[in-house]
């Protein structure tokens, strides 16, 4: 099972609230394992190549597809059924996009994500909605997870009662912009106050109770 390593520190993110828990957020340090989880196996939809050679060690077995090699250009046989350019920023740190960027001296193209025509013979015949614009939409969603984890962007969460300092709740590994694990600690924050307020009030009816009786 994997076991979260949480930096040390401040926290980033503290939400208020009663008074009966706490709750922190935390850059996550330790999510190396997600990357081994960017495969790209031949059942997945998406397929990838990187030029940067900085980053071709994100895939395993990484090599050159043939269309690129030989270059084919699109419409010709061997042509994927999209293929999507991925542009690099670098600039103490790297973000990537599928929009190239304003600055010519810090970006530049660092691969292509693709579409084979194979990928389509998964779905159903018939399936509605199989567009380049739907698959575009995939693309881009999972270039944005790239660069968040290429960019440190992942975060952590823990929820403790404030007085015993029991840890009530934790998610870690949370990738993206920072605020989306700031409302999962938020919603858990509350919750957790909410039940700790409900197990007081019944600890004060059980003691009035027992009160009654002596």
């Amino acid at each position: 099972m994997y076991e979260p390593h949480w930096t040390s520190g401040t926290p980033l993110y503290v939400p208020s609230g009663l008074g009966l828990a706490t709750a922190k957020v935390y850059p996550c340090e330790d999510y190396g394992h997600l990357f081994d989880e960017l495969n790209y196996m031949d059942g997945d939809p998406i397929s990838l190549f990187i030029l940067h050679r900085n980053y071709t060690h994100l895939i395993e077995n990484h090599t050159i597809p043939e269309w690129w090699t030989e270059g084919l250009k699109e419409g010709e046989e061997g042509y994927p059924f999209l293929v999507v350019p991925i542009y690099a920023y670098e600039h103490s740190g790297i973000v990537l996009s599928c929009t190239p960027f304003s600055c010519r001296w810090d970006s530049g193209t660092w691969g292509f994500a693709y579409i084979k025509h194979e990928a389509l013979e998964k779905y159903p015949p018939g399936t509605p909605g199989l567009t380049p614009e739907f698959f575009r939409e995939q693309i881009e969603s999972h270039v944005k997870y790239l660069s968040d984890l290429l960019s440190g962007n992942v975060w952590g969460y823990r929820v403790f009662d404030k007085y015993t300092e029991e840890e009530l709740d934790s998610c870690w590994c949370i990738v993206g912009d920072k605020g989306e694990a700031e409302a999962m600690a938020t919603e858990s924050f509350h919750w957790h106050e909410k039940q700790l307020l409900l197990e007081g009030v019944q600890d004060i009816d059980c003691h009035s109770w027992y009160l009654s009786l002596v």
